[in-house]
């Protein structure tokens, strides 16, 4: 269930930036107590943010990206989604957990399920376990997820550190520069089978951004070239689609993403 929470932090957490978009703007500044965030439109239509910092638990969070124009945002701790914390995830009673789930008294979601109870997907199975159909009964279980080498039918139910590529468990970031891998299904989420965490027509490859580049503003992907050593020591340069990404800035510019 770990990889379903870390798509979900990411998700209300990182902006990507599509061709032809409008940057948000994002500056420092002081609100109201356990208030973090403010969300303003400038003259020109742009959306703008005023944030600070949450000082509270280290499970606070802003929820910056929920809110409307002119509306501010408050410090908040998980969960506080509302019934959406899975096994694993901080909880304060039962009703923040989805639903079947239950909270612990170290106040962290979980099942009751064991081995012996049936299961219909992954999100009713505890930490480190997945729902897996029993080859001979042909029902599915809460099983502890399948090391790296196993065969599989999805992501989930392989250890949390691998995912199923071509039907195998095979480890996050381990091929080599200059060997083929499969596109992950999270690899827009920087999670790669690659060691450099790229890959370029279907073969990882370490990418270096040019260093003229470094910190330098960009428009459109085209501004953002990289190069890599190919097997044959020559090397070559590229662009990347969504390269050229909006930062977090008061000026709303975009900057190219790092190579390794």
């Amino acid at each position: 269930m770990e990889k379903k929470i870390f798509l979900l932090v990411l998700f209300l957490t990182i902006s990507f930036s599509k061709a032809g978009e409008v940057c948000k703007l994002y500056s420092c500044g002081t609100l109201s107590e356990g208030e973090c965030a403010k969300k303003t439109e400038t003259e020109q239509l742009q959306i703008s943010y005023t944030m600070s910092k949450c000082l509270s638990t280290f499970n606070s969070f802003c929820p910056f990206n929920t809110i409307k124009i002119d509306e501010t945002a408050k410090c908040q701790t998980f969960p506080a989604l509302g019934g959406v914390s899975y096994p694993g995830a901080p909880c304060e009673n039962k009703e923040d957990c989805v639903a079947g789930a239950n909270c612990s008294d170290d106040k962290k979601c979980f099942w009751k399920k064991d081995d012996t109870e049936e299961c219909t997907d992954t999100d009713q199975c505890n930490i480190g376990r997945a729902c897996i159909e029993n080859s001979e009964s042909k029902k599915k279980f809460c099983t502890a997820q399948l090391p790296v080498g196993s065969a599989c039918t999805d992501d989930y139910q392989c250890v949390n550190t691998a995912g199923c590529s071509n039907k195998i468990c095979k480890a996050y970031f381990s091929v080599d520069d200059n060997s083929t891998a499969e596109l992950t299904n999270l690899e827009y989420q920087n999670i790669s089978y690659c060691k450099s965490g790229f890959l370029v027509d279907g073969t990882c490859r370490s990418l270096k951004l040019k260093t003229d580049l470094l910190d330098k503003a960009c428009t459109k992907d085209a501004d953002c070239l990289y190069e890599y050593t190919d097997a044959e020591k020559k090397t070559v340069e590229i662009s990347l689609e969504d390269s050229c990404q909006c930062g977090f800035n008061k000026t709303g510019e975009k900057f190219c993403k790092k190579g390794n």
